[in-house]
């Protein structure tokens, strides 16, 4: 498995994903007003709370909020078909957790689109489908109908027994095809970050190793993250004290971040320029993206950064909102770009 950098990342892909989630909720909509009238309040505030768990970032008031509208399974296969409570339990119970198997697909389908191993087709069908299944879970009535159907249950000629099988079989699948397609990833993800650290000095200064306090000590005291002195771990001289020090949280991440990149046209125009305009400084060329494209809307789970508060000894937290990522590359002498550095920037 290699990563694809061949495979292109147009430009901005947020807003992409957002209108796919969009169709997929105005769908659920559409088919909850076959039965009855919901609040689009109610609707998108599910889905926010949805995505807001899925990327680890949801606050125990609103996981409660969540888990509430999820018993909306349970009511709506009371409502819907005529079982006995121990047996409506079970496959209700089955369905949420088929439900947040599907939501853990769309996370690793998200890193794996990030590092160019499935097509944008795909990650943006997938977001519409899994909106689709959040929304209904939280409208009942028709929506629900339609969106267990996507799971192989008929509620309308429900027969218990093989609607429990059928999704514990299907759930099975999936958590075994999810692990296997862990396990490839996070091979992928170490084998291509060791090679990151042997160019540049990314990783040893804007990666998850980085921690909070080092970012402090390199903003405060011009500690080099790399060294953990002032000895600066590249020249060897004394390290500069920058203004603002940011790392991305993951490995997977970073490496993610990196691919985004070099598969965005921005990288091409600028490679090209450094590889052919004479007036290009030694091969050395940056490129600069919104944040939000190269990590994804819930980004700010994957950064941070402080600031030194001028005229003081003190930091502050960086405001990642209407960020970017920015990249600096280095032909080697055979005219292949290297990492020099990586890190996200602040409004």
């Amino acid at each position: 498995m290699t990563i694809l950098t061949g495979r292109s990342v147009p430009p901005d892909l947020a807003d992409r994903i957002a209108d796919a989630r969009s169709r997929g909720l105005a769908q659920a909509g559409e088919d909850a007003l076959v039965g009855t009238v919901t609040a689009t309040y109610d609707l998108l505030r599910f889905s926010y709370l949805g995505y807001r768990r899925l990327f680890g970032i949801i606050t125990e008031e609103e996981e409660a909020e969540r888990l509430a509208a999820r018993e909306n399974i349970l009511a709506a296969l009371n409502r819907l078909t005529e079982l006995d409570l121990e047996t409506a339990e079970m496959i209700a119970n089955e369905a949420v957790a088929y439900f947040e198997a599907q939501h853990a697909e769309l996370r690793l389908l998200d890193l794996e689109y990030r590092l160019g191993l499935t097509s944008e087709e795909a990650l943006l069908r997938a977001y519409e489908d899994v909106a689709y299944l959040d929304a209904s879970v939280l409208l009942g009535g028709t929506a629900f109908t339609a969106g267990a159907a996507k799971l192989g249950v008929n509620l309308s000629r429900l027969r218990p027994a093989a609607a429990l099988n059928a999704l514990q079989a299907g759930r099975l699948r999936l958590d075994n095809m999810l692990n296997t397609r862990r396990r490839e990833v996070d091979a992928l993800v170490a084998r291509r970050f060791a090679e990151l650290e042997t160019q540049g000095h990314g990783p040893q200064r804007h990666e998850g190793g980085v921690t909070r306090q080092m970012l402090e000590d390199r903003v405060l005291k011009g500690l080099d993250p790399m060294t953990g002195s002032r000895t600066d771990g590249v020249t060897g001289r004394r390290h500069r004290r920058p203004s603002v020090a940011s790392r991305i949280t993951s490995e997977a991440s970073f490496v993610s971040a990196d691919s985004v990149i070099r598969r965005s046209s921005e990288y091409r125009a600028a490679r090209e320029v450094a590889l052919f305009d004479q007036n290009s400084s030694d091969g050395y060329f940056s490129v600069r993206l919104p944040i939000e494209d190269v990590l994804g809307d819930e980004f700010l789970s994957q950064v941070e950064g402080v600031r030194r508060v001028r005229g003081t000894s003190t930091v502050a937290a960086v405001d990642f909102t209407g960020g970017s990522v920015r990249a600096t590359y280095r032909l080697n002498p055979g005219g292949e770009p290297v990492l020099i550095t990586l890190f996200p920037e602040g409004n």
